[in-house]
């Protein structure tokens, strides 16, 4: 008989994650030139696993933010990747 699975891990969610990277777990990337120089970014590679308690499975996924500064400040964006 197939059992539920249980987490071992407190959960996080990215804005907390966030709070506890360092200036060491940033890399710059060139992004692409464009008409005013080259599109620049920090960006933040980390393996995640992304727990589906209705389908009682575990995805690992790519969670990869970036940082990029503009006019008003700092622009902070993340995605998953399969």
């Amino acid at each position: 008989m197939p059992k539920r699975l249980t987490v071992m891990e407190q959960s996080i969610n990215v804005s907390e994650y966030l709070k506890k990277l360092d200036r060491d777990d940033w890399e710059e990337i060139k992004v692409r030139q464009t008409a005013k120089g080259s599109l620049k970014g920090l960006y933040h590679f980390a393996k995640v696993y992304i727990w589906d308690k209705n389908e009682n499975r575990v995805e690992e996924r790519m969670l990869v933010i970036r940082r990029v500064r503009n006019k008003s400040g700092e622009e902070i964006k993340y995605s998953f990747v399969s």
